[in-house]
């Protein structure tokens, strides 16, 4: 279940990022310099949070969510659960993928890979309605993670699949 990570010992929650906070404006800055060139459609995200409008969850398989810390910040907060890469683990590889879907009060599941309108409107509906998860996923699990979202409760749940014949990630390519 951890096996992208299994060289390394992580915390069993997961950090809540924010600025100012756990981070600072400085090292946020410098990685979305970093982000530019390497997963340049989460930006929307971590400028919302260098701007303190959001704050930001991005567990691993195995780390829960710290709920409780959520409740006491009072901002708008995304959690984004990113399951998809090389190795996609589907809902069932996630302990905190009902507790994120239950949290929120809207949700996002992605699995046509990064586009940058995708992130933004998730930022936009978290200033609106406050607590949204988004999922990035592979193609082959986007129903899994759709259906674990539908079991949480009767929520409006954003859904991007890849075209006719096309999946994400593209390991071909």
């Amino acid at each position: 279940m951890n096996a992208p990570y299994p060289e390394m010992k992580l915390p069993k929650t997961a950090v809540v990022i924010q600025c100012p906070g756990t981070i600072d404006a400085v090292t946020l800055s410098l990685k979305m310099g970093e982000m530019r060139d390497h997963a340049p459609w989460h930006l929307a995200l971590f400028q919302a949070v260098l701007t303190g409008e959001i704050v930001l969850v991005m567990p691993l398989p195995l780390q829960a969510i710290p709920m409780a810390r959520l409740a006491t910040i009072g901002r708008p907060a995304i959690v984004l659960l990113c399951d998809d890469g090389p190795v996609s683990e589907g809902p069932a590889g996630w302990v905190c993928a009902p507790h994120a879907f239950r949290w929120a009060q809207a949700s996002i599941i992605n699995g046509t890979g990064g586009d940058a309108k995708i992130y933004a409107a998730g930022v936009d509906a978290a200033r609106e309605i406050k607590r949204v998860t988004i999922c990035d996923t592979a193609s082959a699990h986007f129903d899994a993670w759709r259906d674990c979202a539908a079991a949480q409760g009767d929520k409006p749940i954003l859904g991007f699949r890849p075209p006719p014949g096309g999946r994400h990630p593209d390991l071909a390519s």
